[in-house]
């Protein structure tokens, strides 16, 4: 039980953080219509990538990381690419009114308004 919840408060961590620099990326140099079409572009890249099952067992095989660091970065790239269609399917239907929707929807927001309110304080 307590992997379980590593592995998911770290998976949920770097998808919510890779999310969230995407959707910052993407505002401040495209000018979208619509706030969800940001938000779709942004949680379709949210997950961890394949490579990092290539890095991660080339960085095992040299000695940089440890078996158990190896193992929780399989966990979390897995699990992360199994949640990436659920955070696509949730973005696609931004005006829904399903709880994980308005989850997005609620992290969108906070996002924006820490973007803007650091833009501003320049």
């Amino acid at each position: 039980i307590h992997e379980l919840v590593v592995v998911m408060t770290l998976t949920t961590a770097v998808v919510l953080v890779k999310f969230s620099v995407t959707y910052i990326v993407i505002s401040s140099m495209v000018t979208a219509p619509h706030k969800w079409i940001i938000g779709l572009a942004s949680s379709s890249v949210a997950q961890v990538s394949e490579c990092a099952f290539l890095v991660g067992s080339r960085g095992m095989r040299l000695g940089l990381i440890s078996r158990e660091v190896y193992l929780l970065l399989l966990s979390i790239t897995t699990t992360s690419q199994l949640v990436a269609p659920v955070l696509w399917y949730s973005m696609s239907s931004w005006r829904s009114k399903s709880p994980v929707s308005r989850c997005f929807k609620l992290l969108s927001a906070i996002v924006t308004k820490a973007y803007h309110s650091c833009r501003l304080s320049k």
